[in-house]
């Protein structure tokens, strides 16, 4: 009955584990917003991106995008350090990733939007520093943001865009495009449920006096 028992809390606490290690969202920067629709365009590598200023170090390792699709559409996401010179240098990219192609969102709900993630990966932004960080985007994107300065964990947005496919890289709307920062989990969260998973055995496998 105690191996049973065993058997029945590990396997509850592995299901925690699995769910702990999904990535969470450190930062959102469209909150609670709802259908503010900013801008469409579309075109070869039409982009944009949304300055954040950091106060402490942190580890990120995805962003996403709201965006309406009509067509399956390849993104590259970008994070480059802010500001940038008149003309977009992707030489400075901290991060540029591999285009990767998301499917047409229904038409019924284009002012709604879908959130796009990019793949994973790691880079870590640094306390006292400011970066842009948005998308290129290979067809025509529906764009939503809001005019909200949103802040949250050391992260804070401003109320404004700038086009990273124009001749020269220019503010926008004066709105922030709807982008979320994602890291991985707490490794203290990972640890304390391992330890009490072994202090739990070791209960199990002591002898009852």
């Amino acid at each position: 009955m105690k191996q049973f028992a065993f058997c029945l809390s590990a396997v509850s606490v592995l299901s925690v584990v699995g769910t702990v290690n999904a990535d969470r969202i450190i930062f959102d920067g469209y909150g609670s917003s709802v259908g503010q629709l900013i801008a469409g365009g579309g075109g070869s590598r039409f982009g944009y991106g949304t300055p954040i200023a950091v106060d402490r170090d942190i580890e990120i390792s995805g962003i996403s995008a709201l965006t309406h699709l009509f067509d399956p559409t390849p993104f590259n996401f970008v994070v480059l350090p802010f500001p940038q010179p008149q003309v977009l240098d992707l030489s400075t990219a901290l991060y540029y990733s591999d285009a990767r192609v998301f499917p047409s969102d229904p038409r019924e709900q284009r002012f709604i939007g879908s959130w796009k993630r990019s793949d994973d990966f790691s880079l870590t932004l640094e306390a006292g520093e400011q970066y842009l960080i948005g998308y290129f985007a290979d067809g025509f994107t529906l764009i939503f943001g809001n005019d909200i300065a949103e802040s949250g964990n050391g992260i804070t947005s401003v109320s404004n865009s700038y086009c990273l496919s124009c001749p020269e890289v220019t503010s926008d709307f004066g709105r922030d495009i709807a982008i979320r920062l994602h890291a991985l989990p707490e490794p203290s969260s990972l640890l304390a449920l391992v330890a009490g998973l072994g202090a739990f055995y070791v209960r199990q496998r002591s002898p009852v006096g």
